[in-house]
C-alpha cells in the first residue's frame, strides 16, 4: 500500500479545506520519508486518525486509552468535525470529510467518509456519518464507484487491504514504546493482543472455548445414565472441570485487577509529577524502587545457588572429621601400618608352621611366638588393607569437595548479605522518603502518596494470589489428564453409552489439538518476533549496545526480554535509550510480521519515536526506518527533531516532503508545505520552534 494523500475538510484541528501529499507515493520515488512538524496539539495524530477514519471509520485509536488521565476516556467528547466551522456555521451545521488516495497491487484508490455535524444552542455537539465513497481504477484506466449502499463490499476490500485487527500497530507513538519497557500485566496483554491479531486464530480460540463447553456438558450427560466406577469418575472430571473455568475466571480477573492497579499507579505517579519541587525526591525513589527490584531478582537467584550448594552440607558438615581420619590413615601409611611392610600371609604360615624361617622351631608362649601374635592381630588382611586405602583415597576427594562446596556456600551467603544489607539500606531510606513526601504541607500530595503506597501492597498481594492460583490451575490440570487415562479402560469395559462415550473422547481430543494447534503457532509466531525484533535492535543499537545487547527474547507469558551475549537476562540492566530501542525493534517486529516481510507493505507512521534516544541511537534509526518501510511518515516536535536530525536524514538522500502545522487561532491548524532545504533554514533560524 501507498499512500498519495489525505485531504481533509473541518477535521479535527484541520480547519477548511487542506492537503497533504508524501513522499514514496510511488515504487519510482526515491524519497520515502514525509515530516509532519509541529508542537503538541496542532493535529500530528490527527493525521492518522483521519487515515483510520476514512478506511475504517474508526473514531478512537488505541492510543486515545492511555491517556493520562485519572478518568477513564469517553469516546463521547471526542469531536471529529472542527469546532471553530461549528461555531461559525451554527445550527446550519457543518459538513466534514477526509478523502485519502493510495495505490495497492497496481490499482488505484480514492476512499472517501463523511460526517455532519451541528452544534446545539446549549452547546452540545451532535455528529452523524454522511457516507463514503470508494473509486477503484485498474491498470487500463477503467475505474469501479462503490457508494454507502455497498459498504460491506467496501469493508471486505480495505481488510484484504489492511486488517482491521492489525492496524493499530502502524503507528508507533511514545506512550507504547514507553509501556513495553516495563514488564507489567498491561505490556504482556498488549503483546499477547499483539500476536493474537497477527496470528488471526481469533475465531480459533472461539472455537477452543465451544469445545471446553461441549465437553463439560457431555461429561454431565454421561454422569446422569452411567453407573459404578465409571460415574465415580465422570464425577469427579465434572468437579474438575468446573474447578478449571472457575481458576481461569478468577486468573483472568485478578490478572484485570492487577493491570488496573498498574494503570492506578502509573497515573498517581503522573499526577506527583506536579510537584515539581519535589522532582528530585521523586527521581530518587524511582531509582531506589529499580534497584530494590533488581536486588529482589538478584535474591531469588542467589537462593537457588544456595539449594545447589546445599548439596554439598554433609561434606561441609563433616570436614573435620574427614580430616582427622584422613591424618590419621595417612600418620599410619607414613610409618609403613598402611600398607603393612609385613604380610599377613607370611605370619600366618610361620605360626602355622610353628617355626622360623631359618628352619628353628617357635616354642608355644615363648617371646618369638608372642612377638608374631601381636603382629597378627597389628597387621590387617590385604582385603582390609586395600579397603582403607581406597577410603584414604575418598577420603581426599571428599575434602576437596568439601573445601569447594564450603566456599560456593560461603560466597552466596557472603553475596546474599550483601544484598540484604543494600536492600534493608533502600527500604530504609525509602520510609525516609515516605516520611518526607507524607509531612509536606500540600494535604493533596499526602494523600496521594498514601495512595501509591496502598496500591503498591495491593499488587503485591495480587501476585502471589496469581502465583497461587496459577499453580491450583496447573495441579487441576494434572488431575483431568490423569483422570483422562482412567476413564479409557473403563469406558471399554463398560460398554454402555458406547455413542456418549465416543463423543466424549472425540471432543477431549478436539479440546487438546486445539491447545496443541494454538500453543505450535504461538511459538512459531513468538520465533518470528524474536528473530526479527533481534535483526532490528542490532540496526538500531549504538556500538556500545551492540557489544553487550545479543538477542529480544519473549517467555511464555510474554514477558519482553533483552538477552547478552552470555544468553543472561538484562533487561533490567540496559539505559533508558536501549529500552527505548528494544520496544521500539518489537514494535517494529510486530508490523513486519503482520506484513509477511522483512519490509512493512504500508505507510509506518511515528510519533515522537526519539524520547530518551542518544545521539548514535537517533542517527541509527533515520538510517535504517527507511529501509524497511516503504514509506515513513515521522510525526515530531522541535525538541524531537532538532537541527542535527534534520542535517542526518537530509543527507540520508530519503527525505522528500516536510509539513509544518501552523496555528494562528486556537483550534485552528494550517498545514504548511515547504521544501526540504526552507524548512532547514528556518529550523536554523529558530523559526519553527513555539
Amino acid at each position: 500500500m501507498r499512500l498519495q494523500s489525505i485531504e481533509l475538510k473541518n477535521f479535527r484541528q484541520f480547519y477548511g479545506k487542506q492537503t497533504l501529499e508524501f513522499a514514496g507515493a510511488s515504487m519510482q520515488d526515491e524519497t520515502n520519508v514525509t515530516v509532519i512538524y509541529g508542537d503538541n496539539g496542532r493535529g500530528k495524530t490527527g493525521l492518522f486518525r483521519a487515515l483510520m477514519f476514512a478506511l475504517f471509520g474508526e473514531r478512537v485509536l488505541d492510543q486515545d486509552k492511555n491517556y493520562d488521565q485519572a478518568d477513564s476516556f469517553d469516546a463521547k467528547r471526542l469531536y471529529l468535525v472542527n469546532l471553530v466551522a461549528l461555531e461559525e456555521d451554527g445550527r446550519q451545521g457543518t459538513e466534514a470529510y477526509v478523502k485519502v488516495r493510495f495505490a495497492h497491487d497496481n490499482m488505484q484508490y480514492e476512499m472517501t467518509r463523511k460526517l455532519y455535524g451541528i452544534l446545539s444552542d446549549d452547546g452540545i455537539v451532535n455528529e452523524e456519518d454522511a457516507g463514503l465513497c470508494l473509486y477503484i481504477k485498474d491498470v487500463t484506466g477503467n475505474t469501479k464507484v462503490l457508494d454507502h449502499d455497498c459498504a460491506d463490499d467496501i469493508n471486505a476490500l480495505i481488510a484484504q487491504i489492511l486488517d482491521r485487527r492489525v492496524k493499530d500497530y502502524f503507528l508507533f507513538d511514545g506512550e507504547r514504546i514507553e509501556r513495553l519497557t516495563k514488564a507489567t500485566t498491561i505490556q504482556r496483554k498488549e503483546i499477547a493482543r499483539g500476536i493474537k491479531s497477527l496470528l488471526r486464530i481469533d475465531e480459533l480460540f472461539k472455537a477452543e472455548e465451544a469445545v471446553k463447553l461441549l465437553d463439560a456438558k457431555i461429561t454431565k450427560e454421561l454422569e446422569k445414565v452411567s453407573t459404578g466406577e465409571y460415574r465415580k469418575k465422570l464425577q469427579m472430571r465434572d468437579e474438575l472441570l468446573q474447578s478449571e473455568v472457575t481458576l481461569e475466571n478468577d486468573l483472568t480477573q485478578k490478572e484485570d485487577e492487577r493491570e488496573t492497579a498498574e494503570e492506578h499507579l502509573r497515573l498517581i505517579d503522573h499526577e506527583l509529577d506536579r510537584f515539581k519541587d519535589k522532582v528530585t525526591l521523586l527521581e530518587k525513589r524511582k531509582t531506589l524502587e529499580n534497584r530494590l527490584e533488581t536486588l529482589r531478582q538478584h535474591g531469588n537467584l542467589l537462593k537457588h545457588r544456595m539449594v545447589e550448594g546445599l548439596s554439598f552440607g554433609g561434606l561441609v558438615l563433616s570436614r573435620d572429621l574427614l580430616t582427622q581420619l584422613y591424618v590419621e590413615i595417612d600418620f599410619k601409611r607414613e610409618k609403613g601400618q598402611v600398607p603393612s611392610d609385613l604380610k599377613r600371609e607370611l605370619i600366618d604360615r610361620l605360626l602355622n608352621e610353628m617355626k622360623c624361617l631359618c628352619g628353628r622351631p617357635i616354642r608355644m608362649n615363648s617371646p618369638e611366638y608372642h612377638l608374631l601374635k601381636a603382629w597378627e592381630t597389628q597387621v590387617p588382611t590385604q582385603q582390609t588393607q586395600q579397603a582403607i586405602m581406597g577410603l584414604f583415597g575418598d577420603l581426599g576427594a571428599s575434602q576437596e569437595a568439601a573445601k569447594n562446596g564450603q566456599d560456593v556456600i560461603m560466597e552466596v551467603l557472603r553475596q546474599v548479605g550483601t544484598v540484604d544489607a543494600e536492600s534493608d539500606q533502600i527500604r530504609q531510606e525509602l520510609a525516609e522518603f515516605a516520611e518526607e513526601l507524607d509531612g509536606l504541607p500540600d494535604s493533596d500530595f499526602s494523600g496521594i502518596n498514601k495512595a501509591r503506597a496502598t496500591i503498591q501492597a495491593s499488587i503485591a498481594s495480587l501476585d502471589h494470589e496469581v502465583s497461587v492460583q496459577g499453580s491450583e490451575l496447573e495441579a487441576v490440570r494434572d488431575q483431568l489428564a490423569a483422570v483422562d487415562r482412567q476413564l479409557g479402560p473403563l469406558e471399554r469395559e463398560s460398554k454402555q453409552h458406547l455413542e456418549l462415550s465416543y463423543q466424549r473422547q472425540v471432543v477431549a481430543e478436539a479440546k487438546q489439538t486445539f491447545k496443541t494447534l494454538i500453543k505450535r503457532f504461538t511459538d512459531e509466531m513468538r520465533a518470528q518476533l524474536e528473530e526479527k525484533a533481534s535483526h532490528n535492535m542490532a540496526k538500531m543499537l549504538d556500538s556500545q549496545g551492540r557489544g553487550v545487547l545479543r538477542a529480544v527474547k519473549l517467555d511464555e507469558q510474554y514477558t519482553l526480554e533483552v538477552l547478552d551475549w552470555r544468553d543472561r537476562e538484562f533487561l533490567a540492566n540496559v539505559s533508558a535509550g536501549q529500552r527505548q530501542i528494544v520496544s521500539l525493534s518489537f514494535i517494529l517486529a510486530l508490523a513486519q510480521v503482520a506484513g509477511g516481510a522483512a519490509s512493512l507493505e504500508i505507510p509506518l507512521f511515528m510519533d515522537t519515536p526519539f524520547g530518551r534516544l542518544s545521539p548514535e541511537h537517533r542517527d541509527n534509526l533515520l538510517s535504517y526506518i527507511p529501509q524497511v518501510t516503504p514509506q515513513w511518515i515521522m510525526l515530531a516536535t522541535a525538541t524531537e527533531f532538532t537541527e542535527k536530525e534534520s542535517r542526518f536524514l537530509k543527507d540520508s538522500g530519503k527525505w522528500g516532503r516536510v509539513y509544518y502545522l501552523d496555528s494562528k487561532v486556537a483550534g485552528q491548524t494550517v498545514a504548511k508545505e515547504m521544501s526540504v532545504e526552507s524548512f532547514r533554514g528556518l529550523q536554523k533560524e529558530g523559526v519553527t520552534r513555539g
